[in-house]
């Protein structure tokens, strides 16, 4: 009996080996994010002749331009949403019988169901942190929505799980004019009608490489002037300031001033860089002047580089952009240079680089002003990368998928099956236990690595069989790979 479950089950494994491979599974839409509802559990419509709670529909607003009719009272409890927010929006239904604006607020202060009025209400910042305007709706409800995405990630930061909230409407009409808005309640009939916070977080899959950003401070300057061709004339004004940058031409004199920046990546290059930026601080004199950064190809030296013995650089610029006006101030300054980091290698990873400005008519004061090596404020490159793994050997991997009702056709129990490919190729697939999801529900399985390894190249995709015939690829991806 045991020998015909093993042969069974092996017979299973090499009909998906081959239905996954008939049917070319690759091409799949994968989310690293997952979606979640938290209901408002408790809302207050305060207002100053009655408090109702919990109502099938709160009526709020304004007569005309007299005192707030009422307020609206929200609170709901984020402790279910575990992993970092990456979006957060309220959302509700309402009935617009005129324009007007609806305002949300912080509220600063608790406050229970059995005792708020209007004399006693919460606390709330002064000012709205997100306003709608309105229109009107034809007495149908429609749904609106607020993005409460920064309030909400300020108490994940905080580790506070209450919202707590206030909604306001206010109309500039006439007076004795009722402007009052209706909006489905948290006791609704229909549940899908009841105001809830729609939050996407990140997936709590395991995962190999976390992102790093690093700050590397240009080690190396060289200022090249035509007005100095045997020197690098670097200097700081007034412990500040290199001189001011551009080639030009002013008064039939032709200025010619550049910097070129070196720094050593070696801790960056080789990683997954996603992107890096040169940041610098300047102060812009006039606008219309062309900033670029150029590809240095060969080497130089801050003690000697000068004019007359400037390294080669690329004609194309990396990146360019043009100064928009006057600058009071210096401010910071962020040029992408992500694909030339992208481009450097681990036998050479020293960033080199030219920055030039160029204008029309423009005299030397003109001309912008850049932050030195020696400021309080030095150019850097910010890179951010994720580690590479090259290889990951002997161990076992559980990849788990959330499947929600909706994304996929998902039967009341569900088989989990784990396919490695190395590109296109698939070197390993394996079926996991049978679990009851009804519908939806994460699914999990466990594939043993043990005796290979792993590169940059493997990835393993979920799909869930019925058993039968049907198999359906998860739209989630595992994420716990190099490859990812």
């Amino acid at each position: 009996m045991v020998k015909v479950e093993k042969i069974l089950k092996s017979s299973m494994v090499v009909s998906l080996c081959l239905f996954l491979v008939m049917s070319c599974i690759c091409p799949i839409s994968v989310s690293a994010d997952v979606i979640k509802t938290v209901t408002i559990s408790t809302s207050a419509r305060v207002g100053n002749a009655s408090t109702s709670i919990n109502l099938t529909e709160d009526q709020i607003g304004r007569k005309g331009t007299s005192t707030p009719y009422a307020r609206l009272f929200y609170k709901a409890n984020l402790s279910s949403i575990t992993t970092p927010v990456i979006s957060a929006k309220l959302k509700f239904k309402a009935k617009i019988q005129s324009g007007g604006n609806l305002n949300l607020y912080k509220v600063t202060a608790d406050w229970a169901t059995a005792t708020i009025n209007d004399s006693n209400k919460p606390t709330t910042d002064s000012t709205s942190f997100a306003s709608t305007a309105l229109t009107y709706s034809s007495g149908s409800y429609v749904l609106k929505e607020f993005d409460i995405t920064a309030y909400v990630q300020a108490l994940q930061t905080n580790n506070d799980n209450l919202v707590n909230l206030m909604m306001d409407y206010t109309h500039a009409s006439s007076s004795g004019l009722d402007t009052r808005i209706a909006i489905m309640g948290v006791t609704s009939v229909s549940t899908t009608s009841r105001p809830y916070i729609e939050i996407v977080a990140e997936d709590s899959r395991p995962v190999f490489d976390k992102p790093v950003t690093v700050n590397k401070t240009i080690s190396s300057i060289g200022v090249i002037d035509n007005q100095n061709p045997t020197v690098n004339p670097y200097e700081t004004r007034e412990g500040t300031y290199t001189d001011a940058i551009g080639t030009t031409t002013y008064n039939s004199t032709d200025y010619d001033r550049r910097i070129f920046y070196k720094v050593d990546l070696s801790d960056s290059v080789g990683k997954n860089i996603t992107s890096a930026k040169l940041v610098f601080k300047d102060r812009r004199m006039k606008s219309g002047l062309k900033m670029e950064v150029f590809k240095v190809t060969s080497t130089w030296d801050m003690g000697t580089i000068s004019y007359n013995n400037a390294p080669a650089y690329d004609t194309t610029s990396i990146v360019s952009t043009t100064t928009p006006g006057y600058e009071a101030a210096a401010t910071l300054k962020e040029l992408d240079i992500t694909s030339y980091i992208k481009s450097l290698s681990v036998g050479d990873s020293v960033a080199n680089i030219m920055l030039k400005a160029s204008g029309t008519d423009m005299g030397r004061s003109d001309l912008s002003q850049m932050y030195g090596i020696n400021s309080v404020t030095p150019p850097c490159i910010e890179v951010a990368y994720t580690d590479v793994i090259s290889s990951l050997s002997d161990s076992e991997i559980t990849a788990s998928c959330l499947v929600e009702k909706g994304s996929v056709a998902v039967p009341q129990n569900a088989i989990p099956i784990l396919a490695l490919f190395n590109g296109t190729t698939m070197e390993k697939i394996v079926i996991g236990t049978e679990q009851a999801i009804e519908g939806s529900g994460v699914v999990s399985a466990t594939i043993d690595l043990t005796g290979m390894t792993i590169g940059a190249s493997h990835k393993l995709k979920m799909y869930i069989w019925d058993g039968m015939v049907n198999l359906t690829p998860v739209l989630c991806d595992p994420g716990v790979l190099p490859g990812y």
